[in-house]
């Protein structure tokens, strides 16, 4: 399990990302029911009370992208999640490169089992297992995208570790 400590950032970091431990899975249902829990910039935290879990979202392009980043209750399973509008190929099942100012994580996308996107998004989240992936995106600039199958896009991250602070907070208060 994986604590943050370092920094706000990376304190943030910690309370919504971990490498894999005992929790369930982390992604949320289909049927999951999130309520906003507060705002921090552009991000909107969300909070699950049925799993006792929260996740951040931000728009970028008026909607046309959408990052979330989500953790379970004990923060020991996190996940990110990137969707567009765009007219792509979804990219289930394959390998995803992340390329955060240059440090490069390979992940696998898992589908989109998307709290309650609406509209006609394409993407899929993929499991933050390593501590060194919560870091960088707590404190990174930018998240480029590299399905290895389809397309390429890139998502500014500021806001994001404060987002990922006040997201722990959010699953601490859902404890």
């Amino acid at each position: 399990m994986f604590r943050f400590a370092r920094s706000a950032a990376v304190a943030a970091t910690v309370a919504l990302c971990a490498a894999p431990a005992f929790a369930a899975d982390p992604l949320p249902s289909a049927d999951a029911v999130f309520t906003v829990y507060s705002t921090v910039g552009d991000w909107t935290v969300y909070a699950d009370s049925q799993r006792h879990s929260c996740l951040v979202e931000k728009l970028f392009d008026g909607g046309d992208y959408v990052l979330q980043m989500g953790a379970t209750q004990d923060q020991t399973k996190a996940y990110l999640g990137v969707f567009t509008l765009a007219d792509i190929k979804g990219f289930r099942r394959q390998k995803v490169l992340l390329d955060i100012d240059g440090q490069e994580f390979v992940t696998e996308a898992l589908g989109t089992q998307s709290r309650k996107l609406k509209g006609d998004y394409t993407g899929s989240y993929v499991r933050v297992r390593t501590q060194a992936l919560a870091d960088a995106l707590a404190t990174g600039d930018t998240l480029t995208v590299i399905p290895l199958k389809s397309f390429t896009f890139d998502l500014p991250l500021d806001g994001l570790g404060a987002a990922m602070e006040e997201g722990g907070k959010c699953i601490a208060a859902q404890s």
